[in-house]
């Protein structure tokens, strides 16, 4: 990125960075804050951090996770500051998700940062299996299945649950997409009988199961039908639960 002579480096560093929720310059400006949150400078990692600071429901969350992840271990105050600082912001716009990142996070062992590498290389990386901190994109084709999978369900509302496609019910999630997997929200008698049936307990990390939710078995996620009956299933315990109102975003 090009300083203008005469222009203040600050100045010109916010002005840079409100293009990275521009549609036709995100691209670019998307490669200099993944490939800044990897610099040896404490400064500019810190300004990829808090990149989307103001964007609330324009933050693109797996930029977001990006740029946090290779801070994640470090000791340095400015870069703890940050991170808290930018997903306190980002809980305003979608607290579940914060939430469930950090319950992630706390769960995990210290991760080594991943290896170095300019914007160039980033960008053309493949969208469908690079690695994004503690998650994988999700496949394309399950996406796909997904969305009809939970199109037209009376009550269900699509919404993205930190990066990945989700159905909620009354604010409360019943559905959605984790990595490759499929995960359904089932009442206990369900989830008794299908556990018994060698179901799995959904668990974003290892020894952090998430109680209620169980992960589709790969036979019925890829079987379209299959998969929309359980999605049906699962709204109609969320229809069960205390609903949430939606949070004020300020």
């Amino acid at each position: 990125m090009a300083i203008a002579p005469g222009t203040p480096l600050l100045r010109q560093l916010r002005a840079e960075l409100t293009n990275v929720a521009d549609p036709q310059k995100a691209p670019r400006m998307q490669g200099y804050m993944r490939a800044w949150s990897e610099s040896d400078n404490l400064w500019k990692r810190r300004s990829s951090i808090l990149s989307q600071l103001r964007f609330k429901d324009q933050t693109d969350p797996a930029l977001l996770n990006d740029c946090i992840c290779p801070s994640v271990g470090s000791r340095e105050f400015f870069l703890r500051k940050a991170i808290g600082w930018a997903l306190r912001q980002y809980a305003k716009t979608d607290p579940e998700a914060v939430a469930h990142y950090v319950s992630r996070e706390r769960g995990g062992a210290k991760r080594p940062e991943p290896a170095r590498g300019d914007a160039t290389d980033r960008e053309e990386a493949d969208p469908v299996t690079e690695k994004r901190g503690p998650w994988m994109k999700a496949p394309a084709e399950l996406v796909e299945r997904f969305a009809a999978g939970v199109a037209g369900i009376d009550g269900l509302e699509p919404r993205k649950m930190f990066g990945y496609p989700a159905g909620f019910v009354g604010g409360n999630m019943v559905t959605g997409l984790h990595a490759d997997n499929w995960i359904v929200r089932l009442g206990e008698d369900d989830r008794s009988s299908l556990m018994a049936q060698g179901w799995e307990t959904f668990a974003p990390m290892p020894g952090r199961p998430m109680r209620e939710y169980l992960i589709l078995p790969a036979a019925i996620a890829a079987d379209p039908e299959a998969a929309r009956g359980w999605v049906e299933r699962a709204a109609d315990y969320g229809r069960t639960l205390p609903p949430k109102a939606p949070r004020k975003v300020r």
